[in-house]
């Protein structure tokens, strides 16, 4: 019931993941006598949501909007939008919303994750490329993908624009 948020073949496995708690995996070529292994990994060190968030549609509307695990440069990686509520009825304003990315770099070890950085929107905001585009600041966009290129770049939609930011330089490059 967590594999609400999809399921991705990588590296010739198969990925069910539940973006408010954890991802599992499984290999599902294993020998003919035997079976196959479904694992589990938590998410990143406080990212895991509390209780049964993953069964409320309007929260899970919400998680797919700021969370994504995809493929890049040959590895799973894990984007995280920070700094917004995640209750709906509510409207607090953002506190300093940030993007953060972590690799998955061993599955089966007990560290599986390795965080890589942490962006403030305020910082891209600031720069002209976003404005350029016709992207409104002080608005935080929701997570689509991340470039399977270039784990630097992750495209985020504000209303009907699709758009790629670097992570590195803080601005828009498609």
């Amino acid at each position: 019931p967590f594999s609400e948020t999809g399921v991705i073949a990588h590296d010739g496995r198969l990925w069910w993941l539940a973006l408010a708690y954890s991802v599992f995996f499984c290999d599902p070529c294993t020998p003919q006598f035997e079976s196959p292994q479904l694992r589990f990994i938590p998410l990143p060190d406080d990212c895991e949501m509390e209780g049964d968030v993953g069964f409320d549609p309007r929260i899970r509307t919400l998680i797919d909007q700021r969370r994504c695990v995809r493929p890049s440069e040959g590895k799973l990686r894990f984007v995280e939008i920070r700094g917004l509520s995640y209750d709906d009825l509510v409207d607090l304003p953002a506190a300093n919303p940030t993007v953060r990315m972590w690799t998955l770099d061993d599955p089966e070890g007990p560290d599986a994750w390795t965080f890589e950085y942490e962006v403030a929107f305020a910082e891209i905001w600031e720069n002209k490329t976003y404005t350029d585009a016709g992207l409104l600041p002080d608005e935080v966009p929701h997570v689509a993908l991340i470039d399977p290129n270039d784990h630097y770049v992750v495209y985020f939609f504000q209303g009907s624009k699709l758009f790629g930011l670097d992570m590195r330089e803080k601005n828009v490059v498609a």
